[in-house]
């Protein structure tokens, strides 16, 4: 039997969301104070990292006001559909999935569960193989998972995996969340935090 999924976890996975993309502007920002001491307000509602469906370059407003090694770091790190497959790209992806929640909301369902080993002995199994169930969107009842008749005092040992995955953005779709959450965290830290952080302790 599966327990429904709570009712704010769109709003908790939204947060996540939030947070990994903001982590990303404060890095930008703190970069071009590096540059420069003092910004007026409207260069400081300018400057964010840049996360488009193109390429980055020198040029590129949002990135203006830092120093030319931190522009090329950062058009090194930005998504480039010349590189890489933009739905294949974790900052690409990250971004489509912030806006999104920003603008409708995350949407997210249990994945049919899978059968990951059933020993019985002296039992019969009825019903699905909790392969090919329908996603249990946030709020629904619980569902049965299948049912197990034994015909004599038996062992069994059943086990099985639900995962949580996005049903919406579609750029995520499909995707279990607390992997993708993850990798998006370790690409931020790893790759884009470890590439620009001298920039800010020179």
């Amino acid at each position: 039997m599966l327990k429904p999924l709570p009712n704010d976890l769109s709003v908790i996975i939204g947060d996540a969301l939030q947070c990994l993309r903001h982590s990303l502007d404060n890095l930008a920002f703190s970069l071009a104070l590096a540059n420069n001491r003092t910004l007026t307000a409207k260069q400081e509602e300018e400057i964010s990292f840049p996360i488009y469906d193109h390429q980055v370059t020198e040029r590129t407003k949002v990135i203006q006001l830092m120093s030319q090694s931190v522009k090329d770091d950062i058009s090194s790190l930005a998504p480039d559909p010349t590189r890489l497959v933009l739905d294949q790209d974790p900052l690409w992806l990250l971004n489509k999935a912030a806006n999104r929640d920003r603008h409708s909301g995350i949407l997210v369902a249990a994945s049919a569960a899978t059968t990951a080993g059933v020993v019985l002995g002296g039992a019969m199994w009825t019903g699905d193989l909790l392969t090919g169930h329908k996603p249990m969107e946030v709020g629904a009842e619980p569902v049965s998972v299948g049912k197990l008749m034994l015909n004599n005092p038996v062992r069994a040992e059943l086990s099985y995996r639900v995962q949580v995955q996005f049903q919406r953005p579609v750029e995520v779709q499909g995707r279990g969340i607390i992997g993708t959450l993850w990798w998006f965290h370790d690409h931020i830290r790893d790759v884009d935090f470890k590439a620009l952080e001298r920039h800010l302790n020179p």
